[in-house]
């Protein structure tokens, strides 16, 4: 049973959660953790961790009202691009 995670008011939809899941699944260091009851504790609880800083990031660019640079974006990106640390659908 999944309990529901509120952060300033605001659910943290299981979606998102079990995005993050599939996500911090494909970590390779999980290899090192046994199968079973235990992983699948500790995979939910890292998944409900990171989707807790992705609403808490949200909430923070929702608050700020000035407008993104679109160089500095696009330096910052180009930087994770070639660490291979872009996901994807910012990939050009």
């Amino acid at each position: 049973m999944t309990h529901r995670i509120y952060v300033d008011g605001e659910l943290v939809p299981e979606a998102l959660i079990g995005q993050e899941s599939e996500r911090v699944a494909r970590d390779p260091r999980w290899a090192t953790v046994a199968e079973g009851a235990e992983r699948a504790r500790q995979q939910r609880a890292a998944a409900e961790q990171s989707a807790i800083g992705r609403v808490l990031v949200e909430q923070a660019a929702a608050r700020d009202p000035r407008p993104v640079d679109p160089a500095v974006f696009g330096a910052g990106s180009a930087t994770h691009e070639g660490r291979g640390q872009l996901p994807q659908r910012f990939r050009r």
